[in-house]
């Protein structure tokens, strides 16, 4: 089983079509194993790595980048990014902002077989969820004193499949108004409402 393997396959290089094939295949062993699936909607060891970063990394470069390109992943060590496109040098860093209590609690009640409910009144909420994502955004721009001119950044978020039409066009507006000094920018929505893993993504450029 490939996800036996994950830390090794974390390291490897790969063209775009055959890094998405591999992070397929190992969403499917997630999904078909109890045991792991749990520990990955948990975040643990290397999944944590795997679901925030290579995941959304594997659906970016297969939709952007030609097939022959070598991506190297490298978000575990402190190259101070998160992949390199070897030919090039180009940098690709992801920002994947999060409610981490809100995620646990999501993870721990679906781990005990409950349906977890993320919102109560929804429009208010959801305004609520992307102003917090705004200002974790921003917060982490301001910090970052690296020179991004030649990186392009992936802010990849997850959020629940129904949420698609009500606030994202607006939040997508929002950010496009955030000065990014990157090379692109790229806006990464995940739709997992119940944290099985077989997402579906929207990519929008907004530099």
């Amino acid at each position: 089983m490939l996800i036996e393997h994950l830390s090794e396959l974390l390291s490897k290089e790969y063209g775009p079509s055959e890094m998405l094939k591999i992070s397929d295949k190992i969403i499917e062993e997630i999904w078909e194993n109890e045991e792991e699936k749990t520990k990955a909607r948990l975040m643990k060891g290397d999944y944590k790595f795997f679901l925030q970063e290579f995941r959304p990394l594997s659906r970016f470069v297969y939709r952007v980048f030609p097939d022959d390109v070598t991506i190297k992943y490298v978000g575990k060590g402190n190259q101070g990014f998160d992949a390199e496109i070897v030919e090039t040098k180009e940098q690709i860093e992801i920002m994947c902002p999060f409610d981490g209590k809100l995620e646990f609690e999501c993870a721990k009640s679906l781990n005990e077989g409950d349906i977890f409910f993320r919102f109560g009144d929804l429009d208010e909420d959801v305004r609520k969820w992307f102003d917090f994502l705004t200002k974790i955004i921003i917060e982490k721009k301001s910090s970052r004193s690296k020179d991004y001119t030649n990186c392009h950044l992936i802010i990849a978020i997850l959020v629940p499949y129904e949420f698609f039409e009500l606030e994202h066009r607006i939040f997508i507006e929002r950010m496009r108004k955030v000065r990014f000094t990157t090379k692109t920018t790229y806006i990464q929505f995940f739709y997992d409402k119940y944290k099985d893993f077989k997402n579906v993504d929207y990519l929008y450029r907004i530099n």
